[in-house]
């Protein structure tokens, strides 16, 4: 068996997967195999993976059958035939540089651990370079009940691990940020190593991409579920929200509704108004007597008061 699976769900994405691939067959780690889950594509994206697996025996494609749509199923099905020690999960419009694979899997090898970590450069490819390099550390994972800790092919997770309720929500995969639901369940108790490692190219502004922040509504929704599903993993497991964790919650739904003035979406506005106001008053019951808060009750002249803020935060 291959020390390392790597696991692409394929849909539509013809004009990326052979370059993805590629990366793949460019590392220096060697000993791995690829399973491509093919998810109802309607372009040529499954011709090319056959044509590239006639050559490369490591490299298979699979076929999802009907019931299974969405990118976290497809991962799922990916899992069930994997037979490495360790599991990356791959987008078909990503790359990789060529020493990924080693540096993950090295430090696998010296440290009692189920996941290893390392960072990620972030490129457009309408401009074809590199716009931020990212490194996640122990705080990422604190984080991890509202922002995902790393890009999903950084990191390398022990495919014993990922058993019953650690895979892929796949009542997630009609919303956007299901990666958010899976990587805190996956981190959760879990012993993680991280590596300086920036191996791993996240290519943002792809059409279709399920991260993109522009498309707001989707993104509020995604967020809304995603964020239930980690409090009530928390609960399940008689492990209660700290006060760090219900004041970023509170935080991050500040900083939609903030956004969401600007764009001036009523509806969605509201919806994030009400939510916001319950994550202050837990914050508020967790600390009483810290001001800012204390102040955020005030929620009216609160906001006004941020207005230059909220402005800054448009831009970005």
């Amino acid at each position: 068996m291959p020390a390392l699976s790597i696991i692409i769900p394929l849909h539509n994405k013809g004009p990326y997967i052979r370059d993805t691939l590629e990366s793949a067959q460019a590392q220096d780690f060697t000993d791995w195999e690829a399973l491509v889950v093919e998810n109802h594509s309607t372009d040529d994206g499954p011709s090319q993976v056959l044509e590239i697996a006639a050559r490369d025996p490591r490299i298979r494609l699979a076929d999802a059958p009907p019931e299974i749509r969405g990118p976290g199923a497809a991962r799922n099905l990916g899992l069930s035939v994997a037979g490495g020690e360790w599991v990356l999960f791959l987008d078909a419009d990503d790359l990789l540089e060529s020493h990924q694979f080693a540096s993950l899997i090295n430090a696998s090898r010296s440290r009692e651990v189920q996941i290893v970590a390392g960072g990620w450069k972030e490129f457009s490819s309408c401009v074809n370079s590199v716009c931020s390099v990212r490194i996640p550390d122990t705080q990422s994972i604190t984080n991890a009940i509202v922002k995902t800790p790393w890009a999903v092919h950084a990191a390398i997770v022990r495919r014993a691990w990922l058993t019953g309720d650690k895979r892929w929500l796949t009542e997630m995969d009609a919303l956007m940020l299901e990666d958010l639901a899976f990587w805190f369940r996956a981190t959760f108790e879990a012993r993680v190593a991280f590596v300086q490692s920036t191996g791993a190219l996240y290519r943002f502004g792809v059409q279709g991409n399920r991260n993109l922040y522009s498309d707001f509504s989707a993104w509020v929704k995604g967020f809304d579920v995603a964020v239930q599903n980690n409090v009530e993993y928390m609960r399940q497991r008689g492990r209660r929200l700290d006060a760090y964790q219900v004041d970023l919650i509170m935080r991050y739904y500040e900083s939609a509704v903030l956004r969401c003035m600007v764009q001036g979406n009523g509806p969605i506005l509201r919806h994030l108004y009400s939510t916001y106001r319950t994550w202050v008053r837990k914050a508020v019951c967790r600390n009483p007597f810290k001001f800012p808060i204390c102040a955020r009750l005030c929620l009216p002249w609160y906001f006004l008061s941020h207005r230059r803020a909220c402005l800054r935060m448009a831009e970005e």
